[in-house]
């Protein structure tokens, strides 16, 4: 349910005549968290990166697969054990 109410949710704020980007964002989200809870880990990897460009945002993660897709839909991405400690 949580993946299908994220989907209606993004078409209607598509058509939305206001600016909603953060609401988008958090909805965004909810769709790939949606994803990881029904075992769709490839469709929530994409929806995290998809995101991530969407909100012109750094992608870092500890995810080699989220790193992949990042590259292959032109997303900055980093991976977490590639930053410098603090």
């Amino acid at each position: 349910a949580m993946v299908r109410h994220a989907s209606e949710a993004l078409d209607a704020l598509a058509e939305a005549p206001v600016p909603v980007t953060l609401l988008r964002l958090d909805t965004q989200a909810a769709l790939a968290y949606g994803y990881y809870l029904t075992r769709q880990n490839a469709k929530a990897d994409a929806a995290y990166v998809v995101c991530a460009g969407r909100n012109r945002a750094l992608l870092v993660t500890a995810d080699r697969r989220q790193l992949d897709v990042a590259e292959l839909l032109g997303v900055p991405a980093a991976a977490l054990d590639d930053l410098p400690p603090r």
